[in-house]
């Protein structure tokens, strides 16, 4: 159990993620949404990095490291809302594996028993908040369309049966930290100077890392699988068309556009 101290203001913990530009700017938006909540109620929000111990990232060497520098993350951080960015260090972090990144996640959260962790809603960043989550025995609220603080308790705007429906969720214990996936576009960066914007390193020891799994390589997603809330078109079929075939015209409409192509439910 991860309880928080009952003197403590809020402070609302953003992980960035740092595996490469487009990632990172998802995180960007994330902190906006976290340090709107945190003036909201005088708390703060604060930037969650890792990086292997004692060393940035730019001064590593091999193709499994993250493609933004430490440094440089922990600077855009400071100037895009954070109050404060924690440095998480440990030699395990340098691959940025699910299973380490949630371990040590959840290990600085025991120590410093933020009130909420936002998580940006991709793949990596649903391991990694599941993983932290069980670890200290807390809530995950998962896919938050909106977030908001009504009389100190934190709800999330949830889709819900298929999308038909968007439900509000909330945490049944306000005294342990929470955990949320949150969609990466919920709000736009804004350059916005933290206070007082300090940086502080947290030493992750006693780090426990699952054996037997090696990663083995990565490499950035290719340019035709673009992920749609990336893309500046997007050409959408639904029931209408009929069958595949007819679903064909949509693909070639967005060949000859150079869109994307997406379904309706």
């Amino acid at each position: 159990m991860t309880a928080k101290p009952d003197t403590a203001s809020m402070e609302i913990w953003v992980l960035a993620d740092l595996r490469s530009e487009r990632l990172f700017g998802q995180s960007l938006n994330i902190l906006a949404k976290a340090h709107e909540l945190a003036k909201g109620v005088e708390g703060r929000a604060a930037a969650v990095v890792t990086s292997a111990a004692g060393q940035g990232v730019s001064e590593q060497a091999g193709s499994m490291e993250p493609d933004l520098a430490v440094e440089e993350a922990v600077d855009q951080c400071m100037a895009y809302g954070a109050d404060v960015v924690y440095r998480l260090e440990h030699s395990a972090l340098m691959g940025l594996r699910t299973d380490a990144v949630g371990a040590a996640l959840a290990r600085a959260v025991e120590m410093r028993s933020p009130d909420l962790v936002l998580v940006p809603l991709t793949d990596f960043g649903r391991e990694v908040a599941s993983r932290a989550a069980r670890m200290n025995d807390a809530g995950l609220i998962a896919d938050c369309a909106d977030l908001k603080v009504e009389q100190g308790r934190v709800l999330a705007t949830c889709p819900a049966w298929g999308g038909q429906i968007m439900a509000e969720i909330g945490f049944t214990d306000d005294q342990r930290t929470g955990f949320a996936t949150v969609q990466t576009h919920i709000c736009e960066a804004k350059k916005a100077r933290g206070e007082p914007g300090r940086v502080e390193r947290i030493s992750i020891e006693e780090l426990t890392i699952p054996s037997g799994m090696v990663l083995l390589s990565r490499c950035p997603e290719a340019a035709e699988h673009r992920k749609l809330e990336d893309a500046e078109v997007v050409v959408v079929g639904g029931a209408g068309v009929g069958n595949n075939e007819g679903f064909g015209m949509v693909r070639q409409l967005a060949a000859a556009l150079g869109a994307e192509v997406g379904a309706t439910r």
